[in-house]
């Protein structure tokens, strides 16, 4: 019993105090009798708390009821993700196309540049008239591969490639021609007024004309030249000998590339200071 204020006679009153609403073992409170049961999964509203209504929306757990008059608000739109997705997809197809094209074209630039230089071995017997290189020279300028040794009456000509399998993936051309003027009735002036022929017309565009000297009375070496990479020409006594050195670098470009001329230069020089102790 709680005692309260005392009424006018002075007696103070009394009024029963009611006891603590019953709790199931999980803490919360059981439904007095006459109340609503709840749903399964929904918690049993606290004392002074409405019942919800048939078609009124449960609070989430540990959220007051709404009081009567207000609406429940109601929850909250997911965001699609539709868009997302198609950027996605938009962004994605062409990314994989070009990375398609690519790597396709890599694999067949691949395919290109590991290809081995040159053709088999030709079996064309060797000239005494070409038999002027050593065996390494001919391996250090990728051109083992005898093809043609055609000898005339006062000149001929020899021509090297590569062998395939043998000297690399980039191709390498080596031409000598030899001309002799022995038998014309003043065969030096001949021969000198050939060369300076052939020195006073070298095919313009070339990058550089430079006088070289060797085993040999005169010469001047082309390099980059319409003709070929290095071209070197000289004169010894009654002979003028023209030889060219040319090749292609392979890339993963769309084209390849004529190689390097300081390279083609030195290796025409090798050769003419090997050859021309021999003519």
């Amino acid at each position: 019993m709680n005692p309260q204020q005392p009424d006018p006679s002075g007696q103070p009153q009394y009024q029963p105090q009611q006891p603590p609403a019953p709790q199931n073992p999980q803490g919360q409170p059981v439904p007095q009798a006459g109340q609503p049961v709840p749903p399964p999964g929904q918690p049993v509203p606290q004392a002074g708390q409405p019942f919800p209504q048939p078609g009124q929306a449960v609070p989430p757990p540990g959220q007051p009821f709404p009081q009567p008059g207000y609406p429940v608000p109601p929850p909250p739109k997911k965001k699609s993700r539709v868009g997302c997705i198609l950027a996605v997809i938009l962004v994605s197809i062409p990314m994989l196309l070009i990375g398609l094209v690519g790597g396709g074209y890599l694999y067949f630039r691949h395919q290109h540049v590991t290809e081995p230089a040159g053709q088999a071995p030709s079996g064309e017997p060797m000239v005494s008239e070409c038999d002027l290189l050593s065996e390494k020279t001919l391996r250090d300028l990728h051109t083992t591969n005898f093809v043609s040794g055609a000898v005339g009456e006062t000149s001929f000509t020899c021509m090297w490639r590569p062998t395939k399998g043998k000297d690399g993936t980039n191709e390498r051309y080596l031409d000598i021609n030899v001309a002799d003027y022995a038998d014309y009735s003043e065969p030096t002036e001949e021969a000198e007024s050939n060369y300076d022929y052939e020195r006073q017309n070298v095919p313009p565009g070339a990058t550089r004309i430079t006088d070289v000297s060797g085993p040999w009375d005169a010469g001047y070496l082309v390099g980059d030249g319409e003709l070929a990479a290095a071209e070197l020409v000289f004169r010894k006594g009654t002979k003028v000998v023209s030889l060219s050195y040319d090749g292609t670098d392979k890339s993963y470009g769309l084209e390849d590339g004529r190689m390097p001329i300081e390279e083609a230069e030195a290796a025409a020089k090798k050769v003419a200071e090997e050859i021309a102790p021999k003519l």
